[in-house]
């Protein structure tokens, strides 16, 4: 197994890669401790290497930290007749001796937690679309044009029939999902919940430990209710979301929605962090918050972005002081109102 990491160069309209360094060797078992279930996870005919946030160091030696991106090509070797799907675009694979070198391509940055070669006997489709995608599943969908162009050359996803993990991650331009997920009802809002943090987490990624909470926030699309929330047209109080939103809070979502990396996959992140941007909609109107979310995803991608940085953006696209909004609604460990 190698994984090749490298430094990310500006060019025109793209960051390029000089790929830099380089690990030889084997991941021989899944981590335990509090991330258990997830990082280099073996399955009854290879392996899933799935998880967040301090994962990458389980099959790579790295600085696992979401603020150091770089580019990848990842040149696996795994028994002739298996598959492996790693992050970005295929660059060829050949076989000798029974032994089978797959080569995937990941040029745009991105952080250490993300980056996956999952391995084994998959069914796999390769296509070109002419139109990027958008993260939109059955009638989950939010209009590339609210978001801005797709950040990556390609996109896709992987689904692996094992019972090892139980849950999605939105790892760049491959999302994984559970073998649960593969099924309709509960595909549709889980496809848009990922392919959503393409935009809003991998293109523009956390930088955890300069702001208590900017692990999970500002990811405009982190639950399910506010995926189908952000194309939701209907007025602001009446909409479902707003429905579901009172019923969170009122079941006792509170404490502050900035916990730490501990906490980034708490209930008070993933829905009292998407109430909070349904509630800074209300609060500024469509108009500026459709444009803050368009303006933080192209001004900041291939990057990171904290709190303080989204706060101020929507301050200055809406011409509104919002530091009392956000103390409410994030950093406070009480409920919020709702009007």
């Amino acid at each position: 197994m190698v994984a090749q990491r490298g430094r990310a160069h500006h060019r025109p309209g793209r960051r390029a890669a000089e790929c830099e360094r380089v690990h030889h060797g084997r991941a021989l078992r899944r981590r335990t401790g509090p991330d258990r279930g997830a990082g280099f996870i073996h399955t009854d005919d290879g392996a899933a290497i799935i998880g967040e946030p301090h994962v990458a160091a389980t099959w790579f030696p790295v600085n696992d930290h979401p603020s150091d991106k770089a580019c990848y090509v990842f040149r696996i070797t795994v028994p002739a007749g298996l598959e492996v799907v790693a992050n970005g675009v295929p660059r060829g694979r050949t076989t000798s001796g029974g032994l089978t070198t797959w080569t995937w391509l990941a040029a745009e940055p991105m952080a250490s937690y993300l980056a996956t070669a999952t391995m084994g006997q998959f069914q796999l489709t390769d296509r070109t679309a002419r139109k990027a995608p958008s993260p939109a599943a059955g009638d989950h969908r939010v209009p590339v044009q609210r978001v801005g162009p797709y950040p990556f050359a390609a996109s896709g996803g992987i689904v692996d029939d094992t019972f090892a993990f139980g849950f999605a991650l939105e790892n760049q331009t491959r999302p994984i999902y559970a073998r649960g997920f593969s099924f309709p009802d509960s595909a549709t809002s889980v496809v848009a919940h990922e392919l959503a943090h393409q935009w809003y987490g991998d293109s523009v990624a956390a930088t955890p430990g300069r702001t208590s909470g900017s692990t999970r926030a500002p990811r405009p699309t982190r639950s399910g209710c506010e995926a189908r929330r952000a194309a939701d047209r209907r007025p602001i109080r009446s909409s479902p979301a707003s429905t579901a939103a009172a019923r969170m809070i009122r079941s006792g979502i509170c404490g502050s929605a900035t916990p730490g990396v501990t906490g980034s996959s708490t209930g008070r992140v993933y829905d009292r962090g998407a109430m909070t941007l349904h509630a800074l909609r209300g609060e500024i109107g469509d108009a500026d918050f459709f444009a803050l979310l368009e303006t933080w995803a192209q001004s900041r991608e291939d990057g990171n972005g904290t709190t303080p940085e989204f706060v101020a953006l929507a301050e200055q696209i809406s011409g509104q002081q919002l530091d009392g909004f956000f103390d409410a609604w994030l950093f406070t460990g009480s409920k919020p109102p709702l009007a």
